[in-house]
């Protein structure tokens, strides 16, 4: 707290007209900028009252107009009720008037109406039964190829999923969900050999460079299956995937023919008979 002592002693150092001059200055410039600020509080209000009807004004307009909208689909609604219920009548009195008229004309077409869907729905059961059968043939054939091939003795089957692809059965019954490569690998070649028992007419498969994923173990037991697959196969390997004389010693006199590929330049290659014959 300033003592009056203080405040004459500091009147008496400098002339007290000057100092009595600058004080009511500050107190004019205080008044002035609290007159601004009391505009621009004013000011500020009436912006906030005017932004407070434009949007409750925007509000009301909106909502105006989607009440106006669902009032239109609401006559549309009402529009297609009137029209659905004015075709269902049309077509319970045509029905009605149709069953009161007799005549061996229309008992015959009647008859013949019958016959042909009975005849759909013989062929819709005959096409549904035989993909049914033919399912479960490409599926036990595929298995059996699969437990065939496959070096992993605790997969007991495949079965055909809801999409038509197969899935590996562990022996305990569950699914296998995680497959290897080489077992997709084979999986793919159980399905190849399952659809070419089943197929109604059969071909030769080629296979090109079939191995590559695959241990020496389902390779032997993939080329020891072959024969069975179908009558003829051709096999596009390199030589690191299946030597010749492993192949020789698995197939026997059931392999045919050999051939290899010799480069003569680098635009020229020629396809030369090679092996044993057997």
């Amino acid at each position: 707290m300033v003592r009056a002592a203080d405040v004459l002693n500091d009147l008496l150092r400098t002339n007290p007209k000057d100092r009595i001059g600058d004080i009511v200055s500050t107190i004019d410039k205080l008044k002035a900028e609290r007159a601004s600020k009391q505009d621009r509080i004013k000011e500020i209000e009436e912006d906030i009252d005017s932004s407070k009807e434009k949007e409750a004004a925007r509000l009301k307009q909106e909502h105006e107009n989607i009440i106006g909208k669902i009032r239109v689909k609401n006559d549309a609604v009402d529009d297609l009720k009137d029209n659905l219920k004015g075709v269902e009548d049309s077509i319970e009195g045509l029905t009605e008037k149709l069953d009161n008229i007799s005549g061996d004309e229309l008992e015959e077409e009647r008859k013949r109406r019958q016959l042909y869907e009975n005849i759909m729905k013989l062929f819709d059961d005959g096409v549904a039964e035989y993909r049914d059968e033919l399912r479960k043939r490409v599926e036990e054939d595929a298995s059996n190829i699969f437990v065939d091939l496959t070096t992993e003795p605790e997969y007991e089957k495949l079965e055909i999923n809801e999409n038509y692809g197969l899935t590996i059965i562990h022996e305990d019954g569950d699914e296998i969900p995680v497959r290897s490569s080489g077992a997709e690998h084979v999986v793919a070649l159980a399905l190849m050999g399952a659809l070419q028992n089943n197929a109604p007419l059969q071909g030769p498969i080629i296979m090109d460079s079939p191995f590559g994923r695959l241990d020496e173990g389902h390779v032997r037991n993939i080329v020891q299956a072959l024969p069975s697959l179908t009558d003829q196969v051709m096999l596009l390997v390199y030589k690191d995937e299946l030597e010749k004389e492993t192949a020789r010693e698995i197939l026997k006199g059931k392999l045919r023919k050999e051939y290899e590929m010799e480069r003569v330049s680098a635009r020229h290659t020629e396809l030369v008979p090679g092996g044993e014959k057997r």
